[in-house]
Formats: structure tokens, C-alpha cells, sequence
């Protein structure tokens, strides 16, 4: 392995801008594309491997920010209006009413790029579901994560749940997945509701 020459061994990336292509033959390689020297830069530099290391943290924070931001994502309770519109309030507290009461709640999912997409919608719950319907399913053989896997062919979607007799109350969590990529991620509290 070639070695950097006494002069250029200590240089360190808190003095890049001076290193950068003027004195150092190696770190010049990077600026004009060489990946194969630059990679060697990267081996035998003094601080490469703080380089190597800072370079894959940056790419993938941006790449998870950059999933992230792709889709407008929110949970809360459901009401449908007369007019046909849906409303969705957002919220960590959901009541347990059942499903002959008509409350329903969920996610919408609103992707920002205008095309379609596909993943699913998880919820995790303290214990057993009562009861699983509809195009819900359990993930887990003892009914405590449930699923509904969803492809939405414009850039909307609403996804609902309802409520079953024998549902948990307690500390609840709803992860929604695109692609297999995790794009959001909400503690909510099931409660039940005192009778007047």
C-alpha cells in the first residue's frame, strides 16, 4: 500500500481547504472524479476513516430524510361528511367506541411526487385484538400487530380501522411502511370512555 509523502501524512480534514488538489496529489484525484485514488485517500489518510465514516452517516440521513419527506402521513379519527368528503382530525387519544357506534379512525397517506405507491400500515397493540375484519390481518400469531397492506394507484390513500369488542385500551402504535421503508411512526393511547 502507498503511503502519503511526511508532508501530507498529518494533514488532517480540518485542514482540507488546504490540502484540497493545490499540495496533495491524492485528495486533487477526488476533485476531478479518480474514485479509484480517491478511494485509496480514503485508506491511507490520516483521517480517513473519520471521512469514510461522517460520509456514510450524511448519506443516510439524507436518504432517510429524503423518504421521509416524500409522503404527507396522518393518523387520527375519521368522520365522513354528508357532502361525501372525509375528515381526518389528528390526535394521540382515540376513544374505544365500537363499530356499531360508526367511529372509525386511521391513516391517510398523501404522496407529494403524484404517482402511486404501495406498502402497508401496522398497528402494535398492548394485547390480543377482540376481534380481526375486513382487509386487516394479524402479523403475529397471538393477534397483537395487526396489518393492512395497501397499493393506491393515484397519490392518495385513507386507510380505517375500527373498533371490536374485547380490543385493548392501553398504549398503542401505528408504523406505516412504503416500499418496505418505514415513513412514519406514532404512540397513540386507546381509552376508554366514561358513561354519564
Amino acid at each position: 500500500m502507498q503511503s502519503l509523502p511526511v508532508s501530507h501524512r498529518y494533514s488532517s480534514t480540518r485542514e482540507y481547504g488546504r490540502c484540497r488538489g493545490v499540495h496533495c496529489p491524492y485528495l486533487r484525484a477526488c476533485n476531478i472524479g479518480d474514485l479509484a485514488t480517491c478511494c485509496k485517500i480514503f485508506a491511507i489518510h490520516p483521517d480517513g476513516v473519520v471521512m469514510l465514516n461522517w460520509l456514510f452517516i450524511m448519506m443516510l440521513a439524507l436518504t432517510t430524510e429524503a423518504i421521509a419527506t416524500e409522503y404527507l402521513v396522518i393518523f387520527g379519527e375519521i368522520e365522513r361528511q354528508p357532502n361525501g368528503t372525509v375528515k381526518i382530525t389528528p390526535t394521540d387519544r382515540i376513544p374505544l367506541r365500537s363499530k356499531e357506534t360508526g367511529f372509525e379512525f386511521g391513516v391517510y397517506i398523501e404522496g407529494t411526487a403524484g404517482s402511486g405507491f404501495s406498502g402497508y400500515v401496522d398497528y402494535s397493540l398492548p394485547a390480543p385484538a377482540g376481534a380481526i375484519s375486513g382487509s386487516l390481518y394479524a402479523t403475529d400469531q397471538h393477534n397483537r400487530v395487526v396489518r393492512n397492506a395497501f397499493t393506491s394507484k393515484s397519490n392518495k390513500w385513507l386507510g380505517n380501522i375500527f373498533f371490536h369488542q374485547d380490543d385493548p385500551t392501553g398504549e398503542w402504535f401505528v408504523d406505516v411502511y412504503i416500499d418496505d421503508s418505514r415513513v412514519f411512526h406514532q404512540k397513540f393511547y386507546v381509552f376508554q370512555e366514561s358513561v354519564h
